[in-house]
């Protein structure tokens, strides 16, 4: 696809094979290709509604893909079902399979027997460190647990796909001890390949942050970082990025700008998919570090805050805790609008990693878009600003009018200055230089008429001049520094107490996301007289609203 070519976006959400055009049997790999060049076209902060149907049809389809992937697959450790009659060990020319051989061995003989028979073997199958393994868990096998017979046949087999996607899949359910974690990490760094070791140890990352104090993961990280070394910096970083979410809001600051400033020195070298998600954690380091206060104003605030610390430490596992924060919010507009009252001085930006989260969320729940008629929400819109422009205080334009009418006569003070001060003063000078010429020869009276007539027109024309332009600087410094100082005011005072109620109405009533919303407002708003439209300045009122701002979000999910 073209950079100027419009990409289709009716197949969505239907159809995001076509979408990213797509063969039958295209890979994954074509697909994060395809998905790169559209996120770069429609970057999250300038087109966040186009990126998140770009993001969910690219997650629709790599899901569908890598089900597809896990279908196809033989599963080398599969157990069979049926009992088999003999093994290999015993024939060594049959034509049964390793891993039903160790099937019908677990099945006729006593497992401590078997146990101690292939601890003692020279040479190991992956098959054979998985049985070990497994006869771990039921047997007295000593200090040696399922994980460490699996990280022992990596460290002989360092390239077995198999026994690499069974580590991965038990590290997901594995419940260790702390010193068993770390001892794990640190082993499977000095033998599993770079490329994999962080795909591998994900899970045993995540569960080991949230055991041991940061200081002690901090040392197994880096004493981990030493091992792999620099051979697998393109993984690492992409580790590492997801790394900074879960740790967020426990690793200290000066850690994550660390790793922040490291990421984004090669950004070029992160997979990318994950810059939006690099993207995310810097709007999160930008939240807790210069406006956490901002959330702890009250409850409300606070259970946003949980629920954003609970989503980057336990992922969707929080889906649930982000839902009734946004459920109860929707639903009592009123008081979470009077507990984040307007504040011109509140940041937003952070803002846009609470709205990922919850579209994040919202997407894992709903099946399907709901269609979005934007013409009756233009309209809507659009009522809603007439009603504010005919609501607005006559008594705003009459103070206004008093205001305007007091900078008219400074204006004739100021011209009536310049007479005194420029053009009275100027025709004396040319009359007493006229005089002073009289008895010059070729001066005589006609010649001194003229010539005062001509100065005069002169003065007269240079001092309108200098008037016209002194006025018209006066007025812009004055609407500048006075009137609208003075509208601004008197706007605001209406915004906090009326305006922003209705628009948090009219957010209930379309649901729409919050860019999408502000969009529609700057269209609408864009036009009209400055004084005699007080809408106009609803755009910029609403740039600044930390509380309408969350609260969209709030009702975009709950739709």
């Amino acid at each position: 696809m073209s950079d100027s070519q419009v990409p289709p976006w009716h197949h969505l959400p239907h159809s995001p094979r076509a979408f990213f055009g797509l063969p039958a049997g295209a890979t994954r790999d074509q697909l994060k290709q395809a998905y790169s060049v559209l996120i770069r076209r429609f970057k999250p902060d300038k087109f966040p509604e186009e990126f998140k149907r770009i993001r969910a049809a690219f997650e629709q389809l790599d899901a569908a893909m890598r089900s597809v992937e896990n279908q196809t697959k033989a599963p080398a450790l599969e157990i069979p079902s049926v009992v088999i009659a003999s093994t290999l060990q015993d024939n060594p020319h049959s034509e049964l399979s390793p891993r039903a051989a160790a099937y019908q061995r677990i099945q006729e003989n006593d497992p401590e027997t078997w146990y101690r028979e292939l601890t003692s073997r020279p040479h190991k199958t992956q098959y054979d460190y998985y049985v070990l393994a497994t006869l771990s868990e039921v047997v007295e096998s000593g200090s040696k647990g399922f994980a460490d017979w699996i990280a022992e046949g990596l460290t002989q087999q360092s390239h077995s796909q198999d026994l690499s996607d069974l580590l991965q899949a038990y590290f997901k359910i594995a419940q260790l001890k702390p010193e068993e974690a770390s001892a794990l990490l640190l082993r499977l760094a000095q033998v599993l390949p770079g490329a994999s070791y962080y795909a591998i140890t994900d899970a045993l990352w995540h569960r080991y942050s949230s055991m041991v104090p940061w200081e002690t993961f901090q040392g197994v990280l880096e004493s981990c970082e030493r091992c792999l070394g620099i051979r697998i910096a393109d993984d690492r970083k992409a580790f590492t990025v997801v790394l900074m979410r879960r740790v967020m809001w426990r690793a200290p600051l000066e850690w994550l700008h660390d790793k922040r400033k490291w990421v984004e020195e090669s950004v070029e070298a992160l997979p990318s998919h994950m810059e939006f998600d690099h993207e995310i954690n810097c709007r999160l380091l930008l939240l807790r570090e210069q406006h956490l206060g901002q959330l702890q104003r009250g409850p409300y605030g606070k259970s946003i805050l949980d629920a954003i610390v609970s989503f980057c430490e336990e992922g969707m596992e929080a889906s649930q805790k982000v839902c009734a924060c946004q459920v109860k919010i929707a639903n009592h507009p009123r008081e979470f609008l009077e507990e984040f009252k307007y504040c011109p001085e509140d940041q937003i930006q952070w803002t846009f990693a609470w709205h990922w989260i919850s579209w994040a969320v919202s997407t894992r729940l709903t099946t399907q878009e709901q269609p979005v008629d934007q013409n009756q929400q233009l309209q809507f819109i659009a009522s809603m600003k007439d009603r504010m422009d005919r609501g607005t205080p006559k008594t705003i334009f009459g103070s206004l009018a008093m205001v305007q009418l007091f900078g008219v006569f400074l204006l004739l003070v100021l011209l009536l200055a310049l007479i005194v001060i420029i053009f009275i003063p100027s025709l004396l000078l040319v009359i007493a230089l006229v005089a002073a010429t009289k008895n010059i020869a070729f001066v005589n009276e006609n010649n001194t008429a003229a010539f005062i007539g001509i100065m005069t027109v002169v003065l007269i024309i240079a001092t309108a001049i200098i008037a016209l332009w002194t006025g018209k600087k006066l007025q812009v410094r004055w609407n500048a520094k006075i009137v609208e100082p003075y509208l601004k005011r008197c706007f605001s005072k209406e915004y906090r107490t009326k305006w922003r109620y209705s628009v948090a109405h009219s957010m209930q009533v379309l649901a729409c996301p919050y860019q999408s919303y502000i969009g529609m407002v700057n269209h609408l708003c864009s036009y009209g007289d400055w004084i005699k439209n007080p809408s106009i300045r609803l755009g910029s009122f609403m740039q600044s609203d930390l509380g309408l701002t969350l609260y969209c979000a709030a009702v975009s999910f709950a739709r």
